[in-house]
């Protein structure tokens, strides 16, 4: 058996708002993560680093997105 390498396979990936599927893509491209940094009032700080979320080959025919 061979060894995990941490690569994840999917062949759909979808966007759902409250249960409802919006939209559905057939490729993620990246994929990115970030610390939210907070002034002390509790909002945003410009500038800071912010999540990247990538959806390329899009599957659904509305054109909303």
């Amino acid at each position: 058996m061979g060894a995990f390498d941490g690569a994840l396979t999917a062949s759909r990936f979808t966007l759902a708002i409250d249960g409802v599927e919006v939209a559905s893509f057939g490729q993620l491209s990246e994929l990115s993560s970030a610390e939210a940094m907070l002034d002390a009032t509790g909002k945003p700080v410009a500038g800071s680093p912010r999540p990247r979320v990538v959806l390329l080959r899009g599957w659904s025919p509305s054109l909303e997105l």
